[in-house]
């Protein structure tokens, strides 16, 4: 497996002044070329990976599992945070025949297809992480898809938010939700397949140069 990371001297800030007019730049690329490999995980560095310069984060992603059945999930954790209970999953689902809404305590959000599914295809995902450096819980919208002939979970569109609250509405662990997100996992039980890919870029708080 591989990562590589953008840490060049940013080309858009010239004496603390935004120059650059698109929105999004590349940070970081994670290409898995072996087995076995449960968790990516990807940390904020320096130049064009410092994260701090951002308002969110989007995470594109290519993936199919080893898992020897049809589907398994997928799951995301922020700063190392892997308590699925510190997480709240709402989501919608279409399966080819049906559609289902569900909310559930979980950092689960990635359906993957395993060598039960369809040969050779992999799932594709979009994440944005909003407001990385808020002083508040943060979200995360996705939008999953597969192609397996809708025999399978199709689409999904799920929000999380980290910073659940339990029966008591007191706050999972406030304190580290409130800090900037410096890190992030995404993992499943089973391990990725060669060929599967992760590329994250910070959006910058500012569109266009006027």
């Amino acid at each position: 497996m591989g990562t590589t990371y953008n840490t060049a001297n940013p080309e858009y800030i010239v004496d603390g002044t935004l120059t650059e007019g698109e929105a999004w730049v590349a940070c970081a690329t994670h290409v898995e070329t072996g087995s076995g490999v449960l968790n990516v995980t990807f940390s904020s560095t320096t130049g064009c990976n410092n994260w701090s310069q951002y308002q969110d984060l989007v995470l594109i992603s290519s993936i199919r599992s080893e898992y020897t059945g049809a589907i398994i999930g997928g799951t995301i954790s922020f700063n190392g945070d892997t308590t699925a209970a510190h997480y709240r999953d709402q989501s919608i689902r279409d399966d080819g025949s049906a559609t289902f809404a569900y909310e559930q305590q979980t950092n689960s959000y990635l359906i993957l297809l395993g060598a039960g599914a369809l040969a050779n295809t992999f799932v594709s995902n979009l994440s944005r992480i909003h407001n990385i450096n808020s002083g508040y819980c943060k979200t995360l919208s996705s939008q999953n898809s597969n192609c397996d002939n809708n025999t399978n979970w199709g689409v999904t569109l799920s929000t999380i938010i980290w910073g659940n609250v339990d029966s008591a509405d007191v706050y999972y662990g406030a304190g580290d939700m409130q800090k900037a997100i410096t890190s992030i996992t995404i993992g499943t039980t089973t391990g990725f397949q060669a060929g599967t890919r992760f590329d994250l870029f910070g959006v910058l708080p500012k569109l266009v140069v006027g």
